[in-house]
């Protein structure tokens, strides 16, 4: 799930199926691991998860090549209707784990290799 994303007008711009765009934020006083979620136009979605954020921090600052997608928006609770977003590299990698080669849901628990 996006967080922080009931603060930001970006998640009613987000269809099934959409690029969304990942940017660090290493000045955020709360995470230097910060990344936000935005939209193509960069209108802010919300952030990657804190237990995310350090993994995709490394990856984005890295340089890897990375594909975020809107996967779905959950209905519950109704208010929120926070967005979840699937992440996958686009490089092939002799590296292991760390979502190489993968796919992964932000804020899911699973990776699909």
């Amino acid at each position: 799930r996006v967080a922080g994303s009931q603060h930001y007008e970006g998640q009613d711009q987000l269809q099934v199926g959409d690029l969304v765009e990942l940017k660090r934020e290493p000045a955020n006083k709360f995470d230097p691991s910060a990344t936000l979620v935005l939209v193509r136009n960069g209108t802010t979605v919300g952030y990657v998860p804190r237990p995310h954020s350090a993994l995709v921090a490394r990856l984005v600052d890295e340089g890897r090549k990375l594909e975020a997608t809107a996967f779905r928006r959950l209905t519950a609770p109704a208010k929120d209707g926070r967005w979840l977003i699937t992440l996958r590299t686009l490089e092939n990698s002799e590296e292991e784990g760390d979502l190489a080669g993968g796919k992964a849901a932000i804020g899911g628990s699973h990776l699909n290799k």
